[in-house]
This record gives C-alpha cells, structure tokens and sequence, in this order.
C-alpha cells in the first residue's frame, strides 16, 4: 500500500510540474528568495527563462539571488541581459540601479553613477537611487555632487537615515564637521543601516 501511494504521488508531482509555465516557475522563484532559498530560487528563475528567453524580470530576480550567493559575475550578466532585452523596460530600469550597486562592491563607481543615473531618470522619486549615486561620488571625491545627490534623496523622503549618513560622512571631507553632525545624528535617530558606524562617527567627530 505505502509504494502504491509513492508511485501515486510522484505521479502527481510529475504531472504539476509538467503542467508548470514560466509564470508558475517565476512566482515560486519569488517564494523561494523571501524564504532565502536562493539555490532552489535560481533553479526556477532559470527554468522560467528557458521558457521564456525574453523574461526581462525573472533575469533580474535571478541576478538579485546570485548576489546573495557571491557570484557576482553571473549577477552582473542577468542584469546586462535584462536590459539588453529591452533597455526601456521598468523592470531594465531596476536591472540598470541594482548593477550600479554591484559596480560600486566592485568598485567601478564610474560605471556605477552611469547606471543608477538611468534608473533615477526613470524613477525621479528613487530616493535610495540618489542616494547610492551619491555614494558613488563620495568614493570619487566628489563631494559636492555626493552631497547634492544625498540632498535630493532627503527631499524625496526625508526619514530614511540612509541618505543623512552619506551626506554626513560627505561632509567630514570638507571639514564642515557642524552639518556633519547634524545629519550623522538624523541618520542614527532614524536607524540608519549603517547605525554602528555611525555611532562609530558621531562618538569620534561629534563631542
């Protein structure tokens, strides 16, 4: 009885998955990358590609999971692929500033600041994309345009910490050490990500 059920089941394993398009792959792609089964996510991402060579967002979800995996080169590839598909799609425009960031970890900020530029285009309230562009410049010694980016991200959205911390750190540079510590302290009030370093900051520059 327990090997006839066996058979009965994989019977119907075979047939759900034979029944199985891109779509049906993508949406458990989802699911597996919110439970951070990033292995499992790109195994389905990829088999809604092979059904779908021209599944601009399935290349980028995938890119995202191959980032947290560490294979930054198979990264940047699905993203270069999802633009390349269609450059003006909204989902090529995610794809252009989540290569930016793969560029700013490996240090390509130049390329970085092309990328993210096409998404803040796009997106003219993507306060995080002024933000990281801003990033970018700071490690380019770019400070005024690091500040100008941070700027406009706090007017987008003024409570993500984010933003004031790189205008913060930007402002050490120039030695403005007052406008420093003001927004070293909006970034840790509103919880910045980068809190430790932060507090790191503030105890040394701002006493």
């Amino acid at each position: 009885m327990k090997f006839i059920k066996a058979i009965l089941l994989l019977f119907v394993l075979i047939i759900t998955v034979s029944c199985m398009n891109e779509s049906d792959y993508y949406r458990r792609g989802i699911e597996k990358s919110e439970a951070e089964d990033y292995e499992g996510a790109i195994l389905d991402f990829s088999k809604a590609i092979e059904l779908d060579k021209s599944f601009i967002d399935a290349y980028r979800r995938r890119g995202m999971c191959k980032y947290y995996l560490g294979d930054y080169e198979g990264e940047m590839l699905d993203y270069s692929e999802a633009i390349k598909i269609n450059p003006k799609n909204y989902y090529s425009y995610e794809a252009y500033y989540y290569r930016g960031l793969a560029k700013i970890d490996l240090g390509d900020y130049k390329g970085a600041i092309a990328d993210i530029t096409k998404d803040v285009e796009f997106e003219k309230t993507s306060w995080l994309g002024y933000a990281k562009r801003g990033l970018a410049k700071y490690y380019l010694k770019d400070y005024q345009g690091a500040i100008k980016d941070c700027s406009k991200a706090i007017e987008i959205h003024e409570y993500m910490g984010y933003s004031y911390y790189v205008r913060g750190i930007t402002k050490l540079k120039i030695n403005d050490f007052k406008g420093a510590c003001l927004d070293l302290e909006k970034a840790d009030e509103f919880h910045t990500e980068d809190g430790i370093k932060c507090r790191d900051t503030i105890a040394k520059y701002c006493k």
